[in-house]
């Protein structure tokens, strides 16, 4: 007994209950206790509302458009909307410190304030389709890292909107993919499957693979290519690439110089610049600006 009338023991109880508290607190606030995960296949909404820019902090997410903070931390067979509704509900903007994986992410921001309310600060994330659906662009990159896409689509849906899209976004596609966006992007694909553009699209490097086809938008659609390293576009002794029109018309290829291909074929490709495609590649008829032998 103290001279104040507490036990050790009361003290200790005391302080352990203290401690506790605290941790409590701090975990809450954070949000990486047990137990918040969001259910499985929901869509979640970030709200902005937690005490941090986490994403693993579970009152930055809701079930809904504004909604309540506190819902949970998307994981991979979440899909993920960024609209705007964290203006009304917390200041938060998402800031990435790690990789994240979700079953779908969208982007729909009624005034395309997407920089003030996301950043992937060069972490890798991982979805099934991608969607940037903002009508009005502002400045500032957003996407500079790493995108491992695993579905169909991913669209852009205007080409002003592609200050948000730096450099350093590379795009890794392990399933057929589809770029149904006008759009100019700085970062680069590589394909594992096959590519199809549907509208005018630049792009700042694109990597092909043996036996798969690229599809161009003919017409009046271009494809830009800024930069070309050796073999991007190569096949190998067993399989070409193919590379087509969506539907048998000119489509424009505004290409870097000294191009050389290997075990391609390629038709009604109209190229910018001429390229050197005397390595077991194959002439489908069409085609201008390509040297074949």
């Amino acid at each position: 007994m103290s001279r104040f009338g507490y036990s050790k023991l009361h003290k200790y109880k005391a302080a352990k209950s203290r401690r506790l508290f605290l941790l409590r607190r701090f975990l809450s606030r954070r949000g990486s206790t047990q137990g918040t995960a969001a259910p499985a296949s929901q869509t979640v909404y970030w709200v902005g509302g937690g005490e941090s820019t986490s994403w693993n902090d579970t009152m930055n997410w809701a079930s809904s458009s504004a909604g309540t903070p506190g819902y949970g931390i998307p994981g991979s067979t979440n899909p993920v909307v960024f609209d705007g509704g964290s203006s009304t509900v917390g200041p938060n903007k998402c800031v990435l410190t790690g990789a994240v994986s979700v079953a779908a992410l969208s982007f729909t921001e009624a005034e395309a304030a997407v920089a003030a309310e996301f950043t992937q600060n060069g972490k890798a994330i991982s979805c099934t389709t991608f969607t940037y659906n903002c009508p009005t662009a502002n400045s500032g990159e957003v996407f500079d890292g790493v995108i491992n896409l695993s579905g169909a689509t991913f669209t852009v849906t205007a080409a002003e909107n592609a200050d948000h899209f730096g450099s350093g976004m590379a795009v890794s596609c392990t399933a057929n993919v589809t770029v149904a966006s006008a759009v100019a992007l700085a970062g680069s694909f590589a394909c594992a499957e096959n590519f199809t553009t549907t509208a005018a699209l630049e792009l700042g490097r694109l990597q092909l693979t043996a036996a798969k086809t690229a599809t161009f938008s003919g017409g009046n659609d271009d494809f830009t290519l800024t930069a070309y390293t050796l073999g991007d576009w190569d096949g190998d002794a067993s399989d070409d690439v193919t590379i087509v029109s969506d539907d048998s018309t000119t489509w424009d290829f505004v290409n870097p110089s000294s191009m050389v291909v290997s075990y391609i074929t390629v038709e009604d490709s109209n190229a910018t610049n001429a390229i050197d495609a005397t390595d077991n590649c194959h002439d489908g008829t069409g085609n201008t600006n390509w040297t074949f032998v």
